[in-house]
């Protein structure tokens, strides 16, 4: 019970930072930063920066989310750069499944379903928090987790995540 309880705080705190970091976020990007209401504890702000590599990747940094350049070249492909229909209707950014037990998301049919983009980006946290081991240090090493961990079905999933990711100019 006391595991849980730490899990649950853990949760809690790791949520509230990535919150605070969105409002840096939106704070640099958006013309204007203003919260709107709250939402189940949750902070939704009225202006949210327009989807972008640079957002994913500040988003990352600000939360404190592990190798942002793998992260922004996982939502351009998971997505096909931003126009798919998981991403158009769920705000879905990596193809997250509805199973999950740590989520912030509502499930809608198979997908996650997110309020907005950025709710997707700090869940991918969550999921990696909660999954990657605390070694790995390179992008490299990373890329090998995601392929020792299935991550997708796709066999080049993780030789396409480093072309994109040598390709971003951030």
């Amino acid at each position: 019970m006391r595991k849980r309880n730490r899990k649950k705080i853990f949760l809690a705190t790791f949520v509230n930072l990535c919150l605070f970091g969105i409002g840096f976020v939106v704070g640099n990007l958006a013309s204007e930063q203003k919260v709107e209401v709250r939402y189940e504890d949750v902070l939704v702000y009225k202006d949210i920066p327009e989807i972008s590599d640079k957002a994913i990747y500040d988003l990352c940094y600000q939360c404190n989310i592990k190798f942002p350049r793998i992260v922004v070249a996982q939502a351009r492909l998971e997505t096909g750069n931003y126009t798919s229909g998981n991403f158009t209707k769920n705000n879905n950014l990596f193809g997250m499944k509805a199973n999950r037990r740590f989520t912030v998301g509502e499930p809608n049919g198979t997908y996650q379903s997110y309020r907005d983009w950025t709710m997707s980006v700090i869940d991918y946290g969550i999921w990696q928090h909660k999954n990657m081991p605390r070694r790995l240090e390179t992008e490299d090493e990373y890329l090998l987790w995601l392929e020792t961990y299935s991550y997708a079905e796709d066999s080049l999933y993780t030789q396409k995540l480093k072309t994109i990711s040598n390709s971003l100019s951030l």
